[in-house]
């Protein structure tokens, strides 16, 4: 009788083994998965110096190729949806078993009033995901009771036992799993999730005037387990000799009233108590920058659109470059393998030489014009866009005039395989901050660059970038 009982056991465990092993019972991949798969694909070829740690409004708020290139570092976003800081805390003993980064960069809205056992609904679909897609077992065997409640565990570990009402309610699913065909995919993936390009319409603008801020800063409070996870946290840093530092991704303006309290709590917390720096970009409020276009379009839990992660990611650069610890980091961008992984992808171009190659369509250097000198101007290929990009250096010109400046050149070109004469102007771009140059650039489209025949720096405010005939 026990030996029938054992053999049922080990036949059940190796079905329900092969079952998840097959996935079967598995949605498709979504960013989750993408993101842990993306961990280890990158560390098991380079070394991660910066890693991000946070929750939906990072993954949103953060450009780590944007961030990379402009520090000359390796940077990823280890990041989950309705992620605690927890959360944070388990997800970075695994990363640290891959990787041992120099610097650990923490988002603070992780340190909310939430416990693992508040999760419910979309908050525990998502905890499962992240679960899923964890691959050392040592630590996932470490993580479960801190994350899930005992009668939970099958459900945690397996996808077929969580998911095998898809046998009467999701056959299309399982029909889709049998075919699915394993896709290799090359692209450089760092962590982003790039969700909303459209920002702040009127419809929430007008809701904002009329019922007032949607979340007050005396309410953001901080639970005794996200307290506990910030010294397990910060412990663990410490015995890796890794450096931490902390920062705020913000909400629109008229989202948050009494912000103050909020970041008196965390100023208190972190700076005081840890002795840690703290980036608190929703105090320090950039009102000239991050205007309603910089912000999902909601009025409930709101996330950063792509402008709005450009203008976050430069703050927090720029920060973390100035910071008092900044000497821990490396600058790869004396290394060529750094290059070779960064070439073309997104931002680089922005923040490093335009060199003549498969990516830079045309580079034309030192342009020399009646009131300063133009560092470069190319045409380069980003990903799916193509640019047409001036460097000008800011010790060339005021700091308090960049805005108004507008780079004109007038370039034999050729526009769909046609010969022409043309004149481009090329606007500020602000939303692009390198350390040295300041921008000035449009896309561009069928546009190939024979020869710039006369350049020139002019104050202007044109209220739109145009290619026209001179």
């Amino acid at each position: 009788m026990l030996i029938k009982i054992v053999v049922i056991i080990i036949v059940v465990l190796g079905t329900i083994y092969y079952l998840d092993a097959s996935k079967l019972f598995s949605f498709d991949a979504d960013h989750v998965e993408k993101r842990w798969n993306g961990i280890y694909k990158f560390t098991g070829e380079n070394e991660i110096d910066l890693l991000i740690l946070g929750n939906s409004k990072t993954y949103c708020g953060i450009n780590p190729k944007t961030m990379s290139s402009r520090l000359g570092l390796n940077t990823f976003v280890l990041a989950t949806p309705n992620g605690s800081l927890t959360q944070c805390y388990y997800n970075l003993r695994e990363a640290l078993t891959i990787c041992k980064p120099k610097m650990v960069a923490v988002e603070v809205t992780t340190l909310n009033s939430s416990t693992m056992a508040d999760k419910e609904g979309s908050g525990k679909s998502f905890l499962y995901k992240d679960f899923d897609a964890r691959r050392n077992i040592y630590e996932k065997v470490i993580t479960t009771p801190q994350w899930f409640d005992i009668e939970e565990y099958a459900f945690a570990w397996s996808t077929s036992i969580r998911n095998h009402n898809f046998l009467f309610t999701n056959t299309e699913q399982i029909k889709k799993n049998k075919e699915k065909e394993e896709i290799i995919n090359n692209k450089l993936y760092l962590g982003r999730y790039v969700r909303f390009t459209s920002g702040i319409e009127d419809s929430i603008l007008n809701k904002y005037k009329s019922d007032g801020p949607s979340v007050s800063g005396d309410s953001l409070t901080i639970s005794d387990e996200q307290l506990n996870s910030l010294q397990l946290l910060i412990d663990l840093l410490e015995d890796n000799n890794i450096q931490p530092v902390f920062f705020t991704i913000p909400v629109y303006k008229e989202h948050i009233k009494n912000y103050n309290t909020r970041y008196e709590i965390l100023l208190n917390l972190i700076e005081q108590e840890y002795g840690y720096e703290l980036f608190d970009f929703q105090q320090f409020y950039q009102e000239d920058m991050l205007t309603a276009n910089c912000f999902e379009n909601t009025y409930g839990n709101q996330h950063m659109t792509y402008l709005g992660s450009l203008i976050v990611t430069y703050s927090l650069s720029d920060s973390i470059q100035n910071s008092n610890n900044s000497n821990e980091l490396p600058n790869r961008k004396d290394d060529q393998l750094w290059h070779n992984i960064f070439y073309g992808e997104e931002s680089y171009f922005y923040n490093n030489p335009m060199i003549l190659g498969n990516k830079v369509l045309f580079v034309q250097n030192e342009i020399i014009t009646e009131n300063c000198t133009i560092k470069e101007v190319g045409i380069v290929q980003e990903e799916k866009v193509q640019i047409i990009m001036a460097k000008i250096a800011k010790s060339s010109i005021l700091e308090n005039e960049k805005e108004d400046l507008e780079v004109q050149i007038i370039v034999d070109a050729q526009i769909k395989g046609k010969p022409k004469r043309i004149q481009v102007n090329l606007p500020f771009n602000k939303y692009h901050k390198p350390g040295e140059n300041y921008i000035y650039s449009i896309p561009a489209k069928d546009v190939e660059f024979i020869k710039i025949l006369q350049a020139k720096v002019v104050n202007t405010k044109l209220s739109a970038p145009t290619i026209s005939k001179p």
